[in-house]
């Protein structure tokens, strides 16, 4: 607890922090109270005019339901609407909280309704929601994680007077409602690249009304225009496996440097938040750097990693790629690097890595042979630039929107903290 003498002047010192002299504290389980849910008795694939969605884990993850409750003939499942707080009871989520649902919840998590005298829906919620860490980090059962009811129910909650409450939380919601709607943006943005790619790498770049009169030949993984070209990768690239990790070196022969990893390859966009780095000799550095417009390839691991591509732009002058990346450098006489990484980044390409990767349950990889084998399709060099310049303004609109939701993530972050513990105070008339 704070010196009395270090509290601002209209604060109090309390057994969570500083709070304004207005705030009270109460556990949760005074103010609120919840309901876990339960299996439907009635469950449907198709819709009726009296269903809602089935609210399973399924749904928080896709945003889609595959099962609707009709709520006429099962009166006894635990339904919800857009004002109740939906918090995850059981499981890895166990601790995440929503707001603004409609449907009947499945046994893994809970409803939590205010005491409307006291604390509203939403304050409830935005508290939940700062204290993530503290229910998930804190879970009971050896098997499957459960919220840790004695936590829960004796969580200190702060609580402003309603007014107060109310303009917190409509500011945090408009900051929310902004992410949402850049979430949006982003998905029928790359929503768009996925129909353009298939346009372009289908037709060429010409418009959709003149599609028709393209000429097209066909492939096991898709139909091009006849005029193109088609070769195997090796005939128009170089294709350089990576280096290996582990292997040991005297301190004279070796050199250490950054490593790009098939982690750091994402679909459409490098990560290089969190490099590592490797020990090779230094004979082999010339061998494994990677060049400014390599076209970096992963050769698999889980289904969705199978066959990225992406431009290395030089951002770390000297970085070598791991052996589950190959490094792709095209001949510029007949293939532009990033015109192959689109193709490669598209369903032509998805297929092709799909249908050689050797496969296990849950994995797929491709080797170097797959790889020099991918049937690159090659139209002109003018052809090609157009293509790119379309796909590359999508990308520029995509990364625009990403680092407008990643400063509307730290914004929200930041305010969600500083409002529930009054480091900022809202205007409560102008709200």
């Amino acid at each position: 607890m704070a010196n009395s003498n270090d509290i601002p002047e209209g604060y109090k010192a309390t057994k969570l922090e500083e709070l304004p002299d207005g705030w009270d504290i109460k556990p949760l389980s005074e103010i609120i109270s919840f309901r876990k849910g339960r299996k439907p008795n009635n469950l449907s694939e198709t819709p009726s005019g009296n269903s809602v969605p089935y609210l399973t884990a399924e749904y928080f993850r896709t945003g889609r339901s595959s099962q609707y409750v009709d709520l006429s003939i099962d009166s006894s499942a635990i339904s919800v609407t857009a004002d109740d707080v939906v918090f995850i009871w059981d499981g890895s989520n166990a601790g995440d909280v929503f707001f603004g649902l409609n449907g009947v919840l499945a046994s893994t998590m809970t409803v939590i309704r205010a005491d409307q005298n006291v604390v509203l829906n939403d304050w409830i919620y935005y508290v939940l929601k700062t204290n993530f860490q503290t229910f998930n980090n804190q879970t009971t059962g050896s098997t499957i994680p459960h919220v840790n009811k004695n936590i829960f129910l004796n969580l200190p909650v702060p609580l402003p007077h309603l007014p107060e409450q109310h303009a917190i939380a409509t500011t945090l919601r408009t900051v929310q409602e902004a992410k949402e709607k850049t979430d949006n943006v982003i998905a029928a943005t790359k929503a768009l690249k996925v129909a353009m790619m298939k346009h372009l790498f289908t037709y060429g770049p010409v418009p959709p009304e003149q599609a028709e009169k393209i000429e097209l030949q066909n492939s096991d993984f898709g139909s091009f225009p006849k005029k193109w070209r088609l070769l195997p990768l090796d005939e128009c690239a170089y294709v350089q496996t990576g280096a290996t990790k582990g292997k040991r070196f005297s301190d004279d022969d070796a050199i250490e440097v950054p490593y790009l990893r098939v982690a750091n390859v994402q679909d459409g966009y490098l990560d290089l938040s969190e490099m590592k780095s490797i020990r090779i000799k230094k004979n082999e550095l010339n061998r494994f750097s990677l060049k400014k417009g390599d076209v970096v390839v992963t050769e698999g691991g889980d289904f969705d990693k199978l066959g990225r591509g992406f431009i290395w732009q030089g951002e770390i002058p000297v970085c070598v790629h791991q052996n589950h990346i190959f490094a792709v450098r095209p001949d510029p006489d007949m293939v532009l690097p990033e015109y192959l990484a689109f193709l490669i980044q598209s369903e032509y390409g998805k297929k092709y890595f799909v249908a050689v990767a050797h496969r296990t349950t849950h994995l797929a990889c491709i080797n170097s042979t797959k790889l020099k084998a991918l049937p690159v399709l090659i139209p002109t060099l003018s052809e090609q630039r157009i293509i790119v310049d379309v796909l590359s303004t999508i990308d520029q609109k995509l990364a625009a929107e990403q680092s407008r939701k990643e400063a509307l993530d730290t914004l929200f972050a930041s305010l969600l903290h500083d409002l529930m513990t009054a480091k900022i105070r809202v205007n409560t008339i102008a709200v």
